[in-house]
């Protein structure tokens, strides 16, 4: 396959995936909140929470580690499909066996450190239903399972630095499909957090095993090189990793500790709603960051052969479509989000237009960044940790200020305001930069058209809405938004991303499968 195959490949992947986690989602999350009392719920939502503190664990070596492979691979051809030649096979050989050495004591970090801070934390948090026990044997479990995916993702790296892109992901789909069904299975059971937090590790597991059984059939001369430990290699990668790290550790600080205040300050029956509300958006901003997240390692190398109009091209192309796909989402959960969280978990369980409205925003500018971001940073550049953290700590600052005062919306608001201070625009401007991509470019070939795209699609959904009056089942209403919304995001892609090749050849194969 070539460069744009693999890309559309990835892409694909990504959506299947989470098509398949958001639909056995919309059938677990009511399952929990019917058969598990708020608190319970609560402090599982928070669990879950905690694997993005957790996948910090790597110190940052993830990213570096898969960037360092996939320039060894350009530097073969700047072609997808390319044969690598005897030194890039050397030169991986010993990158993967400088991996394995790191991440031996990465592993015996990440169960440590987690369980010690757990050990801080969870002891503040007032129970009245759920004893300590109990959550701390299933934190237990939870650090234990990511502290064995840390170990294995080695394994991920090498698959993606060599350009198989979205191989590991449709391993996990099927993965993710068992241990959902599983916990739907043992929910319903009478199964508590130290189930769910059970099955959760084995599916971890038996994922990283999967890829690592994957990736040596892909690529068995990789596993024939008995590659050694590289010291040089070692210490040029502690700078980048390291400023990973410290910029992932920002990122969670904005956007993945809201929940630990919620749990402190107002009380962890508030969780469920406030999470579900977040949830909608934030699978919105998943769908939308596939092109740009699997097009990272393809930006990669064609930044080692130099090849900056190609870079352009697919950044580009990246960012129209997850900003169309933000804004046409959006656009149909603030007309009817209320709906659609009442179809979804029933009565009383919608957090608000304001709110949902904060979240909107938020991730909006968060995917924008983002994807510029992912695209500067698939160049070994680095440049964004001091405000990533320092978004964060203004972010812990803000939402400490307004959560006494305004409640949830503070919390939700603190994040918003501290990312619009600081990343929302320091991380498009520097990255653009980097890139070498004319601002006046961006804002004429991606925002614009994305701006009209969205005022169509919140016209026609308000539209749609009005037309059906408020005493039609919420179904209707629900479905005429999604369409509605739909039609616009789909003619908008065809638009501003197809270029005229591509529109060519899928009127060729409509017309042969037509006739």
């Amino acid at each position: 396959m070539n460069t744009s195959h693999r890309i559309f490949f990835a892409v694909s992947v990504s959506w299947l995936n989470r098509f398949v986690v958001i639909g056995l989602g919309m059938v677990l999350i009511p399952v929990l909140f019917r058969h598990m009392d708020k608190e319970e719920l609560g402090l599982w939502f928070l669990l879950g929470q905690s694997g993005a503190f957790l996948g910090l664990m790597d110190m940052g070596f993830s990213p570096t580690l898969t960037r360092r492979i996939a320039f060894a691979k350009g530097r073969s051809g700047s072609d997808a499909g390319a044969n690598l030649s005897d030194e890039t096979r050397m030169e991986i050989a010993a990158l993967a066996a400088t991996g394995k050495v790191i991440y031996r004591y990465l592993t015996a970090g990440v169960f440590l450190v987690a369980w010690v801070s757990g050990f801080i934390f969870i002891d503040q948090i007032e129970l009245h239903q759920i004893d300590h026990k109990t959550l701390w044997i299933a934190w237990t479990v939870m650090c234990l399972s990511h502290a064995l995916g840390v170990w294995a993702a080695m394994w991920s790296c090498l698959l993606q630095g060599t350009g198989h892109v979205g191989w590991d992901g449709l391993i996990s789909i099927v993965v993710q499909i068992t241990t959902l069904v599983a916990q739907i299975t043992a929910v319903l059971i009478g199964g508590g957090l130290v189930t769910l937090a059970t099955i959760a590790a084995a599916g971890a597991v038996v994922t990283r095993v999967a890829v690592l059984v994957f990736v040596r059939k892909r690529e068995p001369d990789l596993f024939r090189l008995q590659g050694h430990w590289n010291q040089e290699a070692f210490r040029s990668m502690v700078g980048p990793a390291l400023k990973a790290w410290a910029t992932a550790l920002g990122g969670f600080l904005i956007l993945k500790t809201d929940q630990y205040f919620i749990a402190y300050y107002v009380g962890a029956d508030d969780i469920p709603a406030y999470h579900a509300a977040y949830q909608l958006v934030a699978n919105l901003m998943t769908l939308a960051m596939a092109f740009a997240l699997g097009s990272q390692v393809f930006i990669s190398q064609l930044w080692q052969s130099g090849l900056i109009t190609e870079v352009h091209r697919i950044v580009q192309r990246s960012l129209r479509f997850g900003l169309i796909i933000m804004a046409t989402g959006t656009a149909c959960l603030m007309v009817v989000g209320e709906e659609l969280m009442t179809l979804w978990l029933g009565p009383g369980q919608f957090i608000g237009y304001p709110i949902l409205g904060i979240f909107c925003v938020m991730l909006f500018l968060e995917a924008q960044h983002s994807a510029v971001v992912t695209a500067s940073r698939s160049t070994e550049d680095e440049a964004f940790v001091l405000w990533s953290l320092g978004a964060g700590l203004l972010n812990l600052l803000l939402t400490w200020w307004l959560v006494k005062p305004f409640g949830l919306m503070g919390i939700a608001l603190g994040t918003m305001l501290a990312q619009m201070l600081t990343n929302n625009w320091y991380a498009v401007y520097r990255g653009l930069w980097r890139l070498q991509m004319p601002l006046q470019q961006y804002v004429g070939r991606v925002l614009l058209p994305v701006l009209v795209i969205f005022l169509l699609a919140v016209t026609i959904a308000l539209g749609s809405k009005m037309l059906l009056g408020t005493k039609v089942h919420p179904a209707w209403i629900v479905g005429s938004g999604v369409f509605s919304t739909g039609t616009v995001c789909i003619a908008g892609l065809w638009i501003v991303l197809v270029d005229k090749a591509q529109r060519e050849a899928s009127h060729n194969w409509f017309g042969k499968f037509f006739k």
